[in-house]
């Protein structure tokens, strides 16, 4: 099993060696832990040094720059953002980071929380994330890629793959981690050799548009992931599970390879050599 994108960060002492233990007891290799401020990004990296195999992915998040979300940096400017992007490709000099992000766009919440100047957000968000597609192309590292729009808006995927095609390199490897945009913009993604991730979202009734998607991306580009703790896949929830965790991504898999009608174990032969393609890490 591998988790390509999770916030391990969320856990803490304890709660964390046994969140690990539980993954890697269960068959587990690697875990991608991703951060989303400078805050974040300093507790993964200590992570890692706890565990080697649970990986540090370091970013600026999207939502840091729209007020009423958790993480709503205020006062974000874009002298904040030179400085903090600088402080970041520090960081990825100075420790084993393995990728850029959690980045990208989000326009969903600046639209759901009914902000009515919202250029402005729209505007900083875009600049965070062209500085961020400069230091991954630059320092020749992945980065994963948060897309989201409100439903039936495609501003979001229009804009973050112009960003992608005007700042990064040709090489540039991506992942867009939990897309649930328009299949018009799925096949753009795809036939430019980006990787699309797939997480709980996928086993939910309501998800059709997910199952879609998972049809329409090749077997070569899928990679799977937690988005932990939150995103339970209805397996667990049937359990009576609420806080999601890197070893239910196995329940992904099932789910996934059905849909797919290939088995688990092909489905997951395929994820690790894709994974090995996209971090540049032998399995």
């Amino acid at each position: 099993m591998i988790d390509v994108h999770s916030h391990m960060y969320c856990f803490e002492g304890e709660e964390f060696i046994a969140v690990v233990k539980r993954f890697f007891d269960g068959g587990g290799k690697y875990i991608v832990n991703a951060a989303t401020s400078i805050e974040t990004s300093h507790l993964v990296i200590s992570q890692n040094h706890e565990f080697k195999n649970v990986l540090p992915a370091i970013g600026l998040h999207p939502e840091l720059t729209v007020p009423g979300t958790d993480i709503y940096q205020k006062n974000i400017s874009s002298k904040w953002i030179i400085k903090n992007t600088q402080i970041l490709a520090n960081l990825i000099h100075d420790f084993p980071i393995v990728a850029v992000g959690e980045c990208g766009l989000d326009y969903y919440w600046a639209k759901k929380n009914g902000i009515e100047d919202r250029s402005l957000i729209f505007e900083l968000q875009k600049d965070l994330l062209k500085r961020q597609i400069v230091i991954a192309s630059e320092l020749e590292l992945p980065i994963i890629l948060h897309c989201r729009d409100q439903e039936g808006d495609k501003h979001a995927e229009a804009e973050m793959l112009e960003l992608l095609k005007s700042y990064g390199s040709k090489s540039l490897r991506c992942l867009f981690h939990s897309y649930t945009g328009s299949l018009s913009y799925l096949s753009e993604i795809v036939s430019r050799g980006y990787f699309v991730s797939f997480n709980g979202i996928l086993t939910y009734r309501n998800a059709d548009n997910v199952r879609d998607i998972l049809g329409k991306v090749l077997v070569d580009q899928i990679l799977l992931e937690t988005d932990c703790p939150w995103l339970v896949p209805n397996k667990a929830k049937s359990r009576g599970i609420i806080q999601n965790e890197p070893i239910f991504v196995d329940e992904v898999a099932e789910y996934a390879a059905q849909f797919l009608g290939i088995s688990k174990e092909d489905l997951w032969k395929a994820v690790y050599s894709n994974f090995e393609k996209f971090m540049r890490i032998d399995i």
